[in-house]
């Protein structure tokens, strides 16, 4: 993480060494900007609540209680659900309060700090782990306020400054609450905070609810389309044997035969890839393939803009953007691209894009273009969606390729993975989902119209104005920080 406001003295008195921490580490005698006007965080919360661990024994492969850990609480406002542990009813945990604050308070590299808000699933009970602070507040504005601050560089800042080091999963206890929350007398400032927070939950409340609705449709469809008459075969036979050269289960397991079944035998057909799309892996960027680059968190002139799969979330977004400088002429991303994770443990996840100027990424993902660029946008769009639910279910986690790192090989995507030819128009409806752009609202609307548009836009509408708006909040959290 690029600092912005921390200090670093020049130098250190032999009395400030010991009346301090009587420390010889740099990084104790780090200090953070002190904010024009600041509230101390304790004195804003209505109440607090630190997690409880439950024991091994309590875990269980699915459950109607889930047990939340500091890995469920990133970079998005609302909590991260792809990684979910399920345990069993335990009367001594700590359950969050709906609408509460859900901070990271240990934590290693980016995860100390985090924070997000919790809501209630209907149907389940959480529990947090003792990794996890939980606050309340008695008003939603200015709840709102103070995690728009709690997402900012400064706040980050502070809690690894005065947070001890020394250990991978470091221990910030309750400094949580020590900390000097920029705060602005403005109340035009500080809506302006909380009602960007809003959107920014709603855009990704949004961008779930399509998530599920894109994986309904497809199963629903596969199921209900198979061809009357077929059965499924239990046991591979050996012409299949033969075909694949491998033996291990996975490829052979019940998940992958069902689905292939269902695939196969679906009514509309099914094509493999390379029938309608051309797919080549990324570029090499390793030093010496390209020679020496430098990377950048922040847009640099002449740097070219870098995702690669590490930015591919399972919920079909990326989470940013890095830059990189090389003073060769870089191969660059067509448009209309799809992007197939192809190994490392996120092996499947999928993105697709439209027009991402001067962007170019590594060899880790497959890049998969149509070979007639009049084909409509919306195919395009399908078969991501369709090779993200295959993630989804599991089933790209059971072919993949168990040796040499893993990964979805040539082999998977010339031949073993099939696409079902859906009718047209299905195609279009669930591609809405993902790809549907809504104009712009004008700087007077309300957040209500906000909340309105953002159930119009399309999973990747949605993805690219969150990350705009994020650094829109982060310029008008720093302003208040300097300015008040």
């Amino acid at each position: 993480m690029s600092e912005v406001f921390t200090i670093r003295p020049n130098g250190i008195q032999m009395a400030s060494i010991k009346l301090g921490r009587m420390s010889l580490s740099p990084s104790d005698y780090r200090s953070i900007q002190e904010p024009t006007n600041s509230r101390i965080l304790s004195t804003l919360i209505h109440s607090q609540l630190k997690g409880r661990e439950i024991g091994s024994n309590a875990y269980m492969p699915k459950s109607t209680y889930r047990f939340l850990k500091t890995v469920n609480i990133s970079e998005s406002y609302c909590l991260d659900e792809t990684n979910i542990e399920f345990c069993k009813r335990c009367s001594t945990a700590i359950k969050p309060k709906n609408g509460a604050l859900l901070i990271a308070k240990d934590g290693g590299t980016q995860g100390l700090g985090e924070s997000c808000l919790y809501q209630e699933t209907p149907g389940l009970t959480d529990y947090i782990s003792a990794g996890i602070l939980c606050l309340e507040f008695s008003d939603e504005l200015e709840r709102n306020y103070v995690l728009g601050v709690l997402k900012s560089k400064h706040f980050k800042e502070y809690i690894d400054a005065i947070t001890p080091g020394g250990s991978t999963i470091r221990h910030s206890k309750l400094l949580t609450l020590d900390y000097s929350l920029p705060w602005s007398e403005s109340d035009i400032k500080r809506h302006a905070v909380a009602n960007l927070v809003a959107n920014l939950i709603d855009k990704e409340e949004k961008i779930k609810a399509k998530n599920l609705r894109i994986d309904h449709l497809i199963a629903s469809e596969l199921s209900g389309g198979l061809v009357t008459g077929t059965s499924m075969k239990v046991h591979p036979s050996r012409f299949e044997l033969m075909a694949t050269t491998r033996l291990d289960s996975g490829l052979y397991s019940k998940l992958v035969r069902e689905t292939d079944h269902l695939i196969m035998n679906y009514k509309g057909g099914y094509y493999h890839i390379p029938d309608f799309f051309t797919a080549n892996r990324g570029q090499n960027l390793q030093v010496s393939s390209i020679g020496e680059s430098y990377y950048s968190d922040t847009p640099k002139n002449g740097f070219y803009r870098l995702f690669t799969n590490v930015e591919m979330t399972d919920l079909r977004t990326i989470t940013g953007f890095r830059w990189l400088g090389n003073k060769r002429k870089l191969a660059t991303l067509p448009e209309n691209c799809v992007m197939l994770a192809a190994d490392g443990m996120i092996v499947g996840r999928s993105f697709f894009f439209d027009k991402l100027p001067n962007t170019i990424t590594n060899i880790h993902p497959w890049v998969i273009t149509a070979k007639d660029k009049t084909q409509p946008r919306y195919k395009s769009v399908f078969l991501s969606l369709f090779l993200s639910y295959l993630k989804n279910i599991g089933y790209l986690e059971k072919i993949k390729d168990k040796s040499n790192g893993g990964g979805l090989k040539a082999n998977h995507v010339e031949k073993w993975i099939r696409i079902p030819l859906f009718p047209e128009g299905l195609q279009e409806q669930i591609a809405s989902y993902y790809y549907n752009n809504v104009e712009p609202l004008d700087a007077s609307a309300t957040l209500a119209m906000q909340k309105e548009r953002n159930s119009k836009q399309g999973i990747f509408q949605l993805n690219m104005e969150i990350l705009a708006i994020r650094g829109e909040l982060e310029a008008l959290v720093s302003d208040i920080i300097l300015n008040g």
